[in-house]
């Protein structure tokens, strides 16, 4: 491993540490420990005991003790954290509240669609990271598995004391998708942008890094808009295994004796009268056909330029050129937002391609023709 990313560097007790622990609920910390209980590779053996005998005494906690006793207790046990334990800890802390980032795609590109060497270990990821950035700055970089993806913590230590955690612009948290040509990426000050780039490209070998037009605040989502672009809306049924395995095969649900809900229901239901059936099966169809069954992927804002052509049939001397007109839509999540505008009748079917298709656009901003065609 690099020098300048040492596990082992102890932060003794301050301030800025003891606040790192104490945002953690009880229960959060009491995991942690156990996570720190576990022998490691290439450790001695009393090491490794003296900490599992360490943890034992925690198990009080689980029933009684306040989080502040237990932070004392691990300061007097510890002496404080590595650098380890504290990137386990801040990692723990983002990736449970990753919807308060703001996180931005990133798409490794491969010269003349040239075949990608994929990284299958997270240790060798670790190492070739770190050693293209020990060039430029002190720094630890930690890496953990989390269901299909790769969650990273790097703390840029440059100028930072040895016993102070780095300032909250010194941390940059990354989540690789394993398998694939995705990153997403939190803020990334200018003076280190260029160089942890750099660190990605040579690690991936990759030609280059292109910044996606896709951020958010919601990781699962973002996950969904850039792995399964081409299976959003009713192709979702197949990738979700919604669909029917036997459409041929009608098995008859018995009915239960004295089981009268079902009557009760058609009863009640037959009393609302649609005043249009035939245009409420439609909507449902097209609804369905745009949108598929499922919740939508959250996007909290997506802005929409598009340029339309003046009303020929208007009086008023215009000119030849469209008007450009900005519509940017925000809220938890915009697409399931303009989804359930259609049964309310705010929108009008059929929706324009571009915002029908906004789950396949994978895109915050975009930007529409005259023609209605979205640009690249």
């Amino acid at each position: 491993m690099p020098k300048s990313n040492n596990d082992k560097i102890l932060l003794t007790p301050h301030p800025s540490l003891r606040l790192a622990l104490n945002r953690h609920t009880k229960s959060s910390l009491l995991q942690l420990i156990e996570q720190w209980s576990q022998p490691v590779k290439n450790e001695p053996q009393d090491e490794n005991k003296n900490i599992a005998e360490l943890v034992a005494s925690y198990k009080e906690f689980k029933k009684s003790g306040s989080k502040r006793k237990l932070i004392d207790k691990i300061f007097d046990d510890l002496g404080g954290l590595t650098y380890l334990q504290l990137a386990q800890l801040d990692l723990k802390y983002c990736r449970e509240r990753s919807k308060n980032r703001q996180w931005s795609a990133l798409k490794l590109c491969w010269e003349n669609n040239t075949a990608r060497r994929e990284i299958k270990a997270m240790t060798k990821l670790r190492w070739q990271l770190s050693n293209h950035m020990s060039p430029f700055f002190k720094h630890h970089l930690y890496i953990e598995s989390h269901e299909n993806s790769w969650w990273m913590r790097l703390s840029i230590n440059d100028g930072v004391a040895p016993n102070v955690i780095p300032p909250t612009g010194n941390i940059v948290y990354l989540v690789y998708f394993v398998d694939s040509e995705y990153l997403l990426s939190t803020k990334v000050k200018s003076e280190f942008k260029a160089y942890i780039m750099q660190a990605l490209i040579k690690s991936f070998t990759c030609h280059e890094i292109q910044e996606w037009d896709l951020k958010g605040k919601y990781v699962d989502s973002l996950e969904q808009l850039l792995l399964h672009r081409e299976s959003q809306g009713s192709f979702s049924l197949y990738r979700l295994n919604q669909v029917d395995d036997n459409p041929l095969l009608h098995p008859v649900k018995k009915k239960k004796p004295g089981d009268a809900s079902g009557k009760t229901r058609r009863k009640r239901n037959s009393r609302i009268v649609s005043e249009d059936l035939k245009r409420e099966k439609e909507r449902e169809r097209t609804l369905k056909e745009n949108f598929g069954s499922d919740e939508q992927p959250a996007l909290d804002h997506v802005e929409i330029k598009i340029k339309l052509p003046f009303d020929s049939s208007s009086s008023y001397e215009v000119g030849s050129d469209p008007i450009t007109t900005v519509m940017r839509f925000e809220g938890t999540n915009v697409i399931e937002g303009i989804k359930k505008m259609i049964p309310l009748e705010i929108a009008k079917q059929p929706l324009p391609a571009f915002m029908s298709n906004l789950h396949s656009l994978a895109k915050n901003y975009v930007e529409v023709d005259e023609n209605g065609i979205v640009a690249e």
